[in-house]
């Protein structure tokens, strides 16, 4: 074989051998990616768990804060209600004293 042919082959033996080293190393690289990429997803998904559990815990939190808001004054009432009839009670026990 002609030296000239057989250094042309083994530039092409060489080159290929480049190639399927290449090749080898972005095959890990894209297996590592698609794991992390995995790895990306699961997090995002825990993290919009999170978010929609912390909306609703907001949403619950402004629902009982109106209900708590709307019991305090409902106590004042009756609270008001009651000075009124125990000063009412006190009135009506003088007046039945005399």
């Amino acid at each position: 074989m002609n030296s000239l042919v057989r250094a042309q082959i083994q530039a092409i033996e060489h080159e290929t051998n480049r190639m399927g080293e290449t090749l080898r190393s972005l095959q890990a690289r894209i297996e590592a990616l698609d794991e992390e990429k995995g790895e990306a997803l699961q997090k995002r998904w825990s993290l919009e768990r999170q978010v929609s559990v912390l909306q609703r815990t907001a949403d619950d939190y402004d629902r009982l804060s109106g209900e708590a808001e709307h019991l305090r004054e409902r106590q004042d009432e009756i609270r008001a209600a009651l000075t009124r009839m125990r000063e009412q009670a006190k009135a009506l026990a003088e007046y039945l004293r005399q």
